[in-house]
C-alpha cells in the first residue's frame, strides 16, 4: 500500500502544478483551461478513491504505515527525522479531506466566472490539501507545528481572495495575527514536550503519559505538573485556531470570504485540523481532568451562545458563520466528555451539512444578484426549487431531526453525556437541549426568511432569479445525499465497532463505558425517543414560523425592553472590539511606524540597498499572486513574526526548567 499513499499525496501536487500551468500560460486559452480543470477534478477525485480504499485495508489489516525520511535536524541536545506515519486515523481524515475539496472545487466551477480568480482559488485549494494530509500524517509535533503554520497562511489567502477590497486585505491579514496568536501556546507545549520527554515524536510521547503523571516543570520558577502545562498548551492553540468562545470574532472576519473557502475554512482548514490534533493526543488529554472540563464548558458556552447570536443576524453568511462555530462546539463538549469516536461522528455530520450550507448560500447569493441581507429576500422557493430542497435537507441536518446525520451523531452525543453519570453530564444536557432548540429557531428562520413569505427583491433582482447550473448542483448533490445516509450508515464505525476501526489511536475506555450506560437507560424506550425528538421539532417550528412572521414587531419590543442584552448578543460580547484594541490595533500602528520609518531611508521594504535585490523580485512574484498592498502586507508580517519569535526566544531560555 505504499503506492497507494505516495498518490493520495502526490495527486494533489500534480494537481497544483497543472492549475500553475494554466493560470500562467493558458491565460488567453478557455477552452485547454477547463479541459485542465476537469482533469484536475478527476485527480482530486481518484485520491479521495484511493484514500477510502487505503482507510478500509488499515481497519482490515490492523498495521499502520510508517515512512522514514531524511534526517533535518541534527543537534546534539536534539535530532528530528522526516518522518510519515498513515494509520486508520490518518487515512480517515485523508478521505473525508480529500473528498470535500473535490466536491468544492467542483462546485467553484459553475460559480467562479474569472479564468484567473478561477485557477487561483484551485491552487490554494490543492495546497490546502497538500498541507493537511502532510499534517495528518506527520509522526512529529514539530512537523505538525509547521504545517499548521503553512496552513494558517493558505487560510488567510483564502479570506482575502477579493484582495483588491482593502477590508478584505484587513480582513486577512487580522486572521493572520491571530493565528500567531494561537501559535503562542502550541510552541510553549513544544518547549514543554522538549525538556519532559526530549523528543517530539507522538507516539513516543503518548506510550510515556503514565510514566510522568508525577513530573513537574519550573515555569519562571514556579514548579507546575508537566502534563496538565503541556495539555493546556495545546488545548489553547486547538480553541483559538477553531473558533471558539472568546476567539470566535476572529473567524468573523472569514465572512469576507467566498462561501467556498468559508466552506474549507469552516470545516477542514481550522476545525477539522484542531479535532484531529486532540484525538491523536487523546491519552494526554485523557490524563488531564480540567483541560477536559474547559473543553465541555468552552462547548457548551459556543453551542449556546454563538447560536443566539445566530438567531439575532440578518446576513445569511454571518448565520452560517456563527452556525459553524455553534455546531464546533457540540464536537468539543463530547471531547470534553472523552468521547473522541463521537467527537469524529459529529464532526463528520458536520462538515457534511455545513459544507451543504455554504454551498447553498452561495447558490442563493448569485441568484440574487450578489444580495447577502436576509431582510431583502423571500418567495424564492419556486424559482429555485433545487437550491431549496439541497437548502432544507441541510438545515434539517443542521437540527438534527431524526432519520438525518445530524441526529445519529447529536444523540450519540446525548448518550454520552447521560451515560458519564456525573452532575455535569446533565447539565450538559440541560444545555445541549437549549442550545438545539435555538438552533432549530435560527434554522427555520432562515428557510422562511429566504425561500417562504413575499418576495422582497426588486424588480430589476427578480428578472435575473435562476437555478444554479449542474456544476454547482452536482456537489451539493453529493453532500445532501450524506446528509441523508451518512449518520445511519457510519454509526457502527464511530459507535459500535471503535476498537475494530481504531485500535489503540485513541483513549476509548471512557466512552464506551459511558455508551454502555447510557443503553441500558435508553433501550428500554427508544419509541419514546424518536417520538420526543419529532414533537420537540415540530414545536419549535411552529414557534419559528409564527414568531418570524411578526420578527420586526418583536425585534423591536426586544430592543426597547432589553437593549443591552440585545446589543450584547448582537455585537457577540464584543469581544471584537477587545480584539481590536488590544491585538489589532497594536499591529496596525507597529507597520505603520515601520512604515514611516522605513520611508526616510527606502521607497520599498525591499529596497534597503542598492539596485533590486533577489528579495525584491520574490516579492513582485508574491504581489502578483495575491495582494497588491504586499508593501504593508510585509510589514505586518514582519511585526507579527518577531513578537512570535521574541515570545518564544524569552519562553525557551528562561521561561521553562525541567525539575
Amino acid at each position: 500500500m505504499s503506492w497507494v499513499f505516495a498518490f493520495i499525496i502526490g495527486l494533489p501536487v500534480i494537481s497544483c502544478g497543472i492549475e500553475i500551468f494554466s493560470w500562467s500560460l493558458l491565460k488567453n486559452f478557455p477552452k485547454p483551461q477547463r479541459m485542465l480543470h476537469g482533469i484536475v477534478i478527476a485527480l482530486l477525485l481518484c485520491g479521495g478513491v484511493l484514500s477510502l480504499v487505503l482507510w478500509i485495508h488499515l481497519i482490515s489489516t490492523g498495521h499502520s504505515l510508517n515512512y522514514q525520511g531524511v534526517l533535518w535536524w541534527d543537534f546534539p541536545f536534539l535530532k528530528v527525522n522526516w518522518t510519515l506515519v498513515v494509520d486508520s486515523l490518518s487515512a480517515f481524515f485523508f478521505t473525508v479531506s480529500t473528498t470535500v475539496c473535490t466536491l468544492v472545487c467542483l462546485y467553484v466551477q459553475g460559480s467562479i466566472n474569472s479564468a484567473s480568480r478561477l485557477c487561483r482559488f484551485m491552487i490554494y485549494v490543492c495546497v490546502g490539501l497538500i498541507l493537511t494530509l502532510l499534517l495528518v500524517a506527520s509522526a512529529h509535533l514539530l512537523q505538525v507545528f509547521i504545517f499548521w503554520a503553512l496552513l494558517s497562511l493558505v487560510v488567510c489567502l483564502l479570506v482575502g481572495f477579493v484582495f483588491e477590497d482593502k477590508e478584505v486585505q484587513k480582513a486577512s491579514l487580522c486572521i493572520f495575527v491571530l493565528d500567531r496568536v494561537g501559535e503562542i501556546p502550541f510552541l510553549m507545549g513544544l518547549w514543554g514536550c522538549y525538556v519532559l520527554f526530549k523528543d517530539f515524536d507522538i507516539e513516543g510521547i503518548v506510550n510515556f503519559i503514565p510514566h510522568y503523571a508525577d513530573q513537574t516543570l519550573l515555569i519562571f520558577n514556579t514548579e507546575v505538573l508537566a502534563l496538565p502545562f503541556i495539555a493546556s498548551c495545546v488545548a489553547m492553540a486547538c480553541l483559538v485556531k477553531s473558533g471558539q468562545i472568546g476567539f470566535h470574532f476572529g473567524l468573523y472576519h472569514a465572512i469576507k470570504a467566498p462561501m467556498a473557502s468559508c466552506a474549507l475554512i469552516f470545516t477542514l482548514f481550522t476545525v477539522g485540523v484542531s479535532v484531529y490534533l486532540i484525538c491523536r493526543l487523546s491519552l494526554l488529554f485523557d490524563s488531564v481532568d480540567w483541560v477536559r472540563a474547559l473543553f465541555l464548558w468552552v462547548g457548551l458556552l459556543s453551542s449556546v451562545f454563538l447560536a443566539l447570536v445566530a438567531s439575532v443576524k440578518h446576513n445569511i453568511k454571518h448565520v452560517l458563520v456563527c452556525a459553524s462555530c455553534s455546531q464546533t462546539g457540540y464536537i468539543y463538549v463530547a471531547l470534553g466528555l472523552s468521547g473522541y469516536g463521537v467527537a469524529l461522528f459529529l464532526w463528520v455530520t458536520f462538515v457534511l451539512f455545513q459544507t451543504l450550507l455554504f454551498l447553498g448560500g452561495r447558490s442563493i447569493m448569485r441568484a440574487l444578484s450578489q444580495e447577502s441581507n436576509m431582510r431583502l429576500m423571500g418567495g424564492i422557493k419556486n424559482k429555485i426549487p433545487i437550491t431549496y430542497l439541497f437548502m432544507g435537507i441541510g438545515c434539517l441536518s443542521l437540527v438534527g431531526v431524526p432519520f438525518f446525520s445530524g441526529f445519529f451523531s447529536k444523540m450519540s452525543l446525548f448518550e454520552l453525556a447521560l451515560g458519564t453519570g456525573s452532575i455535569w453530564g446533565r447539565i450538559s444536557l440541560g444545555i445541549m437541549a437549549l442550545s438545539i432548540l435555538v438552533t432549530a429557531y435560527y434554522a427555520l428562520r432562515l428557510m422562511w426568511g429566504v425561500f417562504h413569505g413575499s418576495m422582497s427583491a426588486n424588480e430589476q433582482v427578480k428578472a435575473h432569479i435562476e437555478e444554479s447550473p449542474a456544476k454547482m448542483l452536482v456537489p451539493m448533490g453529493f453532500l445532501a445525499f450524506g446528509c441523508i445516509l451518512a449518520g445511519y450508515l457510519s454509526y457502527g464505525f464511530f459507535i459500535e465497532n471503535n476498537q475494530m476501526v481504531w485500535g489503540n489511536q485513541m483513549a476509548l475506555g471512557k466512552q464506551e463505558l459511558a455508551l454502555a450506560i447510557a443503553e441500558f437507560y435508553t433501550t428500554a424506550s427508544p419509541k419514546l425517543m424518536w417520538v420526543g425528538s419529532i414533537l420537540v421539532f415540530g414545536f419549535m417550528a411552529f414557534f419559528a414560523l409564527k414568531f418570524y412572521e411578526r420578527y420586526s414587531y418583536v425585534s423591536r419590543m426586544l430592543v426597547k425592553a432589553a437593549p443591552e442584552l440585545y446589543s450584547f448578543i448582537n455585537n457577540s460580547a464584543y469581544t471584537g472590539r477587545i480584539y481590536g484594541t488590544l491585538i489589532e490595533a497594536p499591529f496596525w500602528k507597529s507597520s505603520t511606524f515601520l512604515n514611516s520609518g522605513l520611508k526616510k531611508h527606502a521607497t520599498n521594504l525591499f529596497e534597503l540597498a542598492n539596485g533590486v535585490t533577489i528579495l525584491r523580485k520574490i516579492s513582485i512574484k508574491v504581489n502578483r499572486l495575491h495582494s497588491r498592498n504586499i508593501n504593508k502586507n510585509v510589514k505586518i508580517i514582519l511585526v507579527a513574526g518577531v513578537l512570535v519569535t521574541g515570545i518564544f526566544v524569552s519562553f525557551l531560555f528562561w521561561g521553562v526548567k525541567s525539575s
